[in-house]
């Protein structure tokens, strides 16, 4: 009977300790797994957008890409504009109005990791009606165009100041500042631009009307010195232009326009074996350029104050031989059907 129940001790003891063996692998594992979850860090949402403010139509570019998670891994993005408008992608245009009164949209951007941690920010953009041009009573406006801001060196650019306004009187007097120490005045010049490396000119306009007043306006003119010249053939430019977008239909196109949206991409575009693309080049028909240093896709609006009208595009890209590859489209916009 002693020997009985020693075994049976022996037994029960043997019993117990098995089960603290699994009793603790289990709990073991639910906190392993439940460490997992515990000590899974929030990501960092970040919003970059340029710019913060501007008159209308304004379009501006989000990006999210400093947006960081502490596990390193990739997040998923979501932008809200407000309105029901939304996207995931990582950088992002978008375009805001104001059509009476100025108005301050608040745009939130939603980040989270493959685990469901997330994290949120958010930028408020501020947005005026177009204005009259000239400002005060009296005022001029100063207004330049150019056939070229961005070419190899030397580089010859015709400027135009003839659709500058006097505000009052007349206009008195037309000064070009080209940047490089060079000047002159008049209506319509010319400057050619020689740099030892590339280089940003900044081209001041100054007016002056009759009475005396001052007005400015500037622009950059971006000049390549070829870090690569091969001889090797230019790139090629591939534009793919999306389908209008109506945002605003004018009761009275004639004093307030209609707004079209248009994207631009460029992703098609490729240099010659060996170089690549350092700059794309939208003039967009309206008088507007952008120059990018990327394949993103652009957005632009268009103001149609006409029945109908076409504006040519000419898209150019660059390559690190300074060589240029163009495409020219016609993009025809045309007054929304009246509704019966």
């Amino acid at each position: 009977m002693v020997v009985g129940k020693h075994r049976l001790a022996m037994w029960r003891r043997a019993w117990h300790s098995r089960q603290a063996v699994v009793l603790a692998l289990v709990v073991g594992s639910v906190v392993l797994l439940g460490g997992c979850f515990l000590f899974n860090q929030a990501p960092l949402a970040v919003i970059v957008a340029t710019p913060l403010s501007g008159e209308s139509p304004l379009v501006v570019r989000f990006d999210a890409s400093q947006s960081s998670d502490p596990e390193g891994e990739d997040l998923n993005v979501r932008w809200d504009f407000g309105g029901g408008e939304t996207s995931t992608a990582e950088i992002v245009d978008h375009t805001f109005l104001a059509v009476t009164e100025t108005t301050t949209y608040t745009v939130r951007l939603r980040v989270s990791d493959p685990s469901g941690a997330s994290a949120t920010a958010t930028q408020t953009i501020e947005v005026h009606p177009q204005e009259d041009s000239g400002g005060p009573a009296g005022t001029p406006t100063a207004h330049i165009e150019a056939d070229r801001i961005i070419g190899r060196t030397p580089l010859t650019v015709n400027f135009d100041g003839r659709a500058s306004e006097a505000g009052s009187g007349t206009l008195a007097q037309l000064r070009w500042d080209f940047g490089d120490g060079g000047s002159t005045t008049g209506f319509e010049v010319t400057h050619t631009f020689n740099a030892e490396r590339t280089t940003t000119y900044r081209v001041t306009l100054m007016v002056w009307n009759s009475d005396g007043v001052l007005d400015s306006e500037q622009i950059e003119i971006i000049v390549i010195v070829p870090g690569d010249d091969a001889g090797d053939e230019e790139p090629v430019a591939e534009l793919d232009v999306s389908e209008p977008l109506l945002l605003y239909d004018s009761p009275t196109p004639a004093s307030v326009p209609t707004l079209y949206e248009v994207t631009f991409d460029p992703r098609g575009s490729y240099a010659d074996a060996g170089h690549w693309i350092e700059y794309y080049v939208w003039e967009f028909g309206d008088g507007e350029w952008r120059v990018e240093t990327t394949d993103l896709q652009v957005v632009h609006v268009y103001e149609l104050s006409a029945p109908v009208h076409t504006y040519v595009v000419r898209f150019s890209v660059f390559d690190d031989q300074g060589l240029e590859g163009t495409q020219l489209v016609n993009l025809t916009l045309e007054q929304p059907e009246e509704e019966d």
